[in-house]
């Protein structure tokens, strides 16, 4: 008995690879690359104050990148579920200082408290450190309940820099004027009959309304998707 064996021969294809080559003519791309100078990074200290003078001029915005979750199509839940456990916590104080004297021991406190240091002179607080600058300005912001722009924080070396915008913005009202939903009206009286201002409502009570209405809209969906289920078995 003779037996035949098939041969069957696979090819197989090697990868070959060299090494980049370069021409006449990229010589002298590299060598203008080279000649090149990289700019160095100008001193944190003239940055600031060129920025107050206004001689800084921004030549190249950064995209900003938002890390998150999209939203799934088949997701049905109402966004109080899919919230649940995140909260954006106040830091203003409600109770707002009324007094320029009220305004002044707030800075010199938190001046204290960062730094261990006390003053009455509002021009010897200084402020020239940045991150002293900003938890001052922030403590500063917290307790007397009015925000400070990013203009006043930039060039407030010292704490008179914060008074001074506190007295001719805030106490004159031109704050009020450009930020009308820190206008307190509940403690106006007013004679026309036709005006009526609705109490003020805490966080925790929006809260609370916020979780009754959506409890009561999902009763109310699926008493209605009960009744659309008993009229199609019928």
């Amino acid at each position: 008995m003779i037996t035949t064996r098939a041969t069957t021969q696979i090819s197989r294809r090697l990868l070959h690879t060299s090494s980049v080559q370069y021409g006449f003519m990229d010589w002298f791309s590299m060598k203008k690359d080279q000649q090149k100078k990289k700019e160095k990074a100008e001193d944190t200290s003239k940055v600031i104050e060129r920025a107050e003078k206004g001689e800084v001029q921004v030549t190249k915005v950064e995209k900003i990148e938002f890390i998150g979750k999209k939203k799934d199509p088949a997701d049905l839940r109402p966004i109080s579920e899919r919230l649940q456990g995140f909260s954006i916590k106040p830091w203003l104080s409600k109770s707002k200082v009324t007094t320029a004297d009220e305004f002044k021991n707030i800075i010199l406190s938190n001046y204290t408290k960062f730094t261990k240091k006390t003053t009455d002179d509002l021009s010897q607080v200084d402020l020239k450190n940045l991150n002293l600058r900003f938890d001052i300005t922030k403590a500063v912001q917290a307790e007397s309940g009015y925000l400070i722009p990013d203009y006043v924080l930039t060039k407030a070396n010292d704490g008179s820099v914060l008074q001074q915008y506190f007295e001719q913005k805030i106490l004159t009202g031109d704050y009020l004027i450009t930020n009308p939903e820190h206008l307190d009206i509940e403690d106006f009286e007013y004679s026309s009959p036709n005006i009526s201002v609705k109490m003020n409502v805490t966080t925790k009570e929006r809260k609370s309304k916020y979780k009754k209405l959506l409890k009561e809209a999902k009763a109310a969906q699926e008493a209605k998707a009960a009744e659309l289920m008993k009229g199609v078995g019928a």
